[in-house]
């Protein structure tokens, strides 16, 4: 086994991204099972300092933030960093697992309150996903925790999940404010609702920006509410002026609706 600073035991490896490998870890110093980030290896498009760069900066910005029940708890760290292991991600969650009623109400209210400690400060998460949120069920109750913030330094360059991308941080990732985090929370909960994303038919991602970008409301397979669906559809406004002010008010709207069946 390696052991990191002589305090983390890595067990196993969980998982890969854009740049970084995740752990599961023992530290050993309070004997607590937790999760270790690293950088992966370079790429054409960025060196190792780069990435190394990239993490450090994460870790500061995540040890900054306050103790909170939908943001994860980092441990230690510097050119890696350890958090608490917590539940699993929603991206591994299938259609059984989602048939509370209260599943999709309360995943969407974890992360709206996970995106206002990031926007209250003034900061943008930009890369609001399925693998990025974080689920623990204690029967119908689903905590939910937002990790993974997306810190690559943004110029012209996009730097992202197009998938889960608003138009205009797909387009100049330099003009993305915390309102780009409100389209992707779109997406996010429209796919929660009908298990596709909106458009999911098209492939080619400068064809998915361009119906993004006239603003194409997506098509309502199934009967919903209609404030869910209107609330849905002004997350998903092209222009970022025409999307909720911010996500206070999406929770404003969302509080009516405990049950969505």
């Amino acid at each position: 086994m390696f052991v990191l600073d002589e305090r983390y035991e890595l067990i196993r490896l969980l998982g890969e991204g854009g740049f970084g490998k995740v752990y599961e870890a023992m530290d050993l110093s309070t004997g607590q099972v937790c999760v270790v980030k690293m950088i992966s290896q370079a790429d054409k498009y960025t060196t190792q300092e780069e990435l190394q760069e990239i993490l450090k900066k994460e870790f500061v910005l995540l040890a900054s933030l306050p103790e909170h029940p939908h943001l994860v708890t980092v441990l230690g760290g510097g050119i890696y960093y350890a958090m608490e292991k917590f539940g699993r991600p929603l991206s591994q969650y299938k259609g059984g697992d989602k048939k509370s009623p209260y599943f999709v109400p309360q995943v969407m209210t974890g992360v709206f309150k996970a995106l206002w400690e990031y926007h209250k400060r003034g900061l943008a998460h930009l890369d609001v996903k399925p693998s990025n949120v974080l689920v623990e069920q204690v029967d119908d109750n689903f905590q939910v925790k937002l990790i993974d913030p997306n810190l690559s330094p943004q110029g012209e360059m996009f730097a992202g999940t197009p998938e889960y991308s608003s138009p205009e941080f797909c387009l100049d990732a330099s003009g993305a404010t915390p309102r780009s985090d409100l389209y992707s929370a779109g997406l996010l909960f429209y796919e929660l609702l009908t298990g596709n994303r909106p458009w999911h038919w098209i492939e080619d991602h400068t064809d998915l920006i361009t119906i993004r970008q006239i603003s194409a409301h997506p098509r309502w397979d199934r009967d919903l509410p209609v404030g869910i669906r209107r609330l849905v559809d002004d997350l998903l406004m092209a222009d970022s002026n025409r999307r909720p002010k911010d996500v206070m008010s999406c929770l404003k709207r969302l509080e009516p609706y405990p049950k969505i069946y």
